[in-house]
């Protein structure tokens, strides 16, 4: 995808200023294109407030505590991964405090069909796990963060799988990404999207069915770390998340959910049947 700054699209040239070369521009002149074309941009707000009426309001009572949020200019959200149904939710909070998100999320998703078309549509930034110990692994998203987006990095990198909907060990890239390009970091606490599509117990699937309690708040934003290197980025990382498992706990108790119960609600008992004439008795 081009932009209008591309003066010559077979170089790739873009106009520089009297005196200076054109063999070898700096960093500050090469257009990095843009994908939020405004018909997009205008779309994806659409299509957010379309899911959460018609897709989250009728299985949960959703309580939006997003905000406020830097207006412009790169930043990284880091929420907890709870269920594939809480990214439509968590991209429905953040629409409506004024940032259009950007979702890493696995290569392989942009296979699915139907999905894979919208995801490709709305420019998600995909990473494939095959490659976890490239190193431009990241390229695309420190790319995303230099155009100023606002992107959502599940530190974890995949749904939580321990048995509380906890979240689980993270894994270094939010505070490397963080360090190197000088983005700050808004830690993001979310509960109950579990119950409505997860492994354990669904609201919608009890008797009589009901909608699940559903809560997401944001914390205080974090500057990214001073200091460089692996160890500084797992420290980083360490701390935002349990700021951000501590602030599940706190959701966890207001919402009155059980505690990482996995069981099935219980099966009415049977009504005891009165003995007839003929039942042969011990």
């Amino acid at each position: 995808m081009l932009t209008a700054d591309t003066a010559d699209r077979g170089s790739g040239v873009t106009d520089l200023p009297a005196g200076q070369s054109p063999c070898v521009p700096p960093i500050e002149s090469v257009a990095v294109p843009r994908p939020d074309h405004p018909r997009r941009v205008g779309i994806f707000r659409l299509t957010m407030w379309l899911m959460d009426l018609f897709m989250i309001a009728p299985v949960a009572r959703r309580r939006y505590l997003v905000g406020p949020l830097p207006p412009t200019g790169p930043l990284l959200v880091a929420p907890n991964h709870i269920s594939w149904f809480d990214t439509i939710a968590v991209g429905a909070a953040l629409t409506r405090a004024g940032r259009i998100p950007r979702f890493v999320i696995m290569e392989q998703g942009l296979r699915w069909p139907i999905v894979g078309a919208i995801l490709r549509f709305f420019d998600h930034i995909p990473l494939d796990r095959a490659k976890a110990t490239d190193p431009t692994l990241l390229d695309p998203v420190r790319d995303a963060l230099r155009r100023g987006e606002c992107v959502v990095f599940y530190a974890e990198g995949g749904v939580t799988q321990r048995e509380d909907y906890l979240p689980g060990r993270p894994l270094p890239g939010l505070g490397v990404l963080a360090a190197e390009l000088g983005v700050p970091v808004v830690p993001v606490a979310q509960w109950g999207a579990q119950y409505v599509l997860g492994r354990g117990q669904l609201a919608w699937r009890r008797f009589p069915p009901r909608r699940a309690k559903l809560a997401i708040t944001s914390l205080p934003v974090m500057e990214p770390p001073s200091e460089a290197g692996v160890l500084a980025a797992r420290r980083f990382t360490g701390k935002v998340m349990d700021a951000v498992t501590a602030a599940v706990l706190r959701l966890r108790e207001i919402l009155d959910e059980p505690a990482g119960s996995t069981e099935q609600p219980a099966r009415p008992a049977r009504p005891v049947r009165r003995p007839r004439r003929g039942d042969v008795r011990s």
